[in-house]
């Protein structure tokens, strides 16, 4: 069975997260990507110390996160061959993938209005920071500010009291490649069913604003914010995090008339089994009596571990999870079970743990084929030879500069 993209070609001019994750997937999906990287190579490349991760060459997996199963061309985009070689790449090209800024493109002879003019079936695919319009628009973005910052994530997420959350990088980068790996196969079946190309954009700041729609949307019915939220003073006790013995648990019960004498009997509170106070969230709120069935039930998921709660809820049938930490992620079963972890060798022969993207066909299995990320210029030969040219040819583009092999 061929994969979903088999047949389709990417052009990608992007470097660091947002956008080349979004074509590590879709060259997961089998899509033919061919990064164009700088001949110094892309900055992902440097940034395995954030998690104390192998940066070589050839042993890299920070990098190949972004990077599994693409070709790598080593190119000078101011080598005095490099344009006319992106050019015809284009021309028979699905799509083009940037993440540059439109006024350094512009320049480049590379903004939309340019190559559509020249190539009217190609998809023009960018991600930027803070949109297409707006006196903002052309100003550089990364995920911790664009998305996290600005987004509303930091200042909202924490506990009421304490400093805003310091995230993860490339939490909101990741997501931004799965929303446009999205987005760039929508635009495909366009190009497919009628014959042209569009323009896709994405935006860590949209993303951020879009993930957080019900607070943002909230605001215009509160006198004053609602977040960040001591979690004694929320909503409902439904959906809150509580402290058992060994860890913190997530409880999720978003219909809490429906869940309510589920989870109070297995509390051991038959007691309070159907009563009027607690069991209507906005009686509830109206007697001030969420931030007291709170403590209650903190006093008692105290008393035991997680394991024993686990199967408590679960007979109940009342969603709970661990607030688990990345180490116990990659010590759960299921997670590999899955496909969504697996083991992977870099080019070095090195193995290291790869995650995997969170679409998956039938036609690709759990794990899809994962081609490790290689050193800059790894495929430029290949890549050139297929476009016509001549290793006389491919020799004279590298010795003045306009590609790396």
């Amino acid at each position: 069975m061929k994969k979903p993209l088999e047949g389709i070609t990417i052009i990608e001019l992007a470097q660091f997260i947002a956008g080349p994750s979004s074509t590590r997937i879709l060259a997961d999906w089998g899509a033919t990507v061919i990064k164009l990287e700088s001949v110094k190579g892309d900055h992902l490349r440097a940034m395995g110390y954030l998690n104390n991760m192998p940066m070589g060459a050839e042993d890299n997996p920070s990098f190949d996160t972004s990077n599994m199963n693409k070709k790598f061309v080593g190119f000078n985009q101011r080598g005095p061959q490099s344009m006319a070689v992106l050019h015809k790449m284009l021309e028979t090209a699905n799509v083009f993938m940037t993440n540059y800024r439109t006024p350094v493109l512009q320049k480049m002879g590379l903004d939309y209005e340019t190559l559509h003019e020249k190539y009217p079936k190609l998809v023009y695919a960018q991600v930027t920071g803070y949109g297409n319009a707006g006196a903002e628009k052309d100003e550089p973005g990364y995920d911790t500010v664009s998305w996290g910052a600005r987004g509303g994530m930091l200042s909202t997420m924490n506990q009421a009291g304490t400093p805003p959350i310091n995230i993860v990088p490339s939490l909101g980068d990741f997501l931004c490649g799965m929303t446009f790996a999205g987005g760039i196969a929508g635009a495909i079946v366009g190009q497919l069913l009628h014959g042209t190309g569009d323009k896709i954009t994405t935006s860590l700041y949209g993303l951020g604003l879009y993930g957080n729609c019900w607070p943002i949307m909230g605001t215009e019915y509160n006198e004053k914010p609602v977040y960040p939220r001591d979690r004694r003073h929320v909503a409902t006790p439904g959906i809150n995090i509580y402290p058992c013995k060994d860890c913190w648990i997530l409880m999720s019960c978003p219909d809490w008339k429906d869940y309510y004498d589920r989870v109070v009997r297995l509390l051991g509170r038959e007691d309070l089994v159907g009563n009027p106070d607690y069991k209507d969230v906005n009686v509830m709120q109206e007697k001030g009596l969420v931030t007291e069935f709170i403590d209650m039930m903190d006093d008692t998921l105290s008393q035991h571990e997680f394991a024993y709660w686990k199967a408590k809820f679960a007979e109940m049938e009342v969603p709970i999870e661990k607030c688990c930490m990345f180490e116990d992620i990659v010590a759960n079963q299921q997670a590999w079970d899955a496909g969504f972890l697996y083991k992977y060798k870099t080019g070095s022969g090195a193995e290291h743990i790869m995650v995997n993207s969170p679409v998956q066909f039938e036609s690709i299995g759990l794990v899809p084929d994962h081609n490790p990320g290689r050193r800059v210029g790894y495929h430029t030969r290949e890549i050139l030879s297929s476009y016509g040219y001549s290793n006389a040819e491919i020799d004279a583009m590298v010795a003045d500069g306009s590609f790396k092999d």
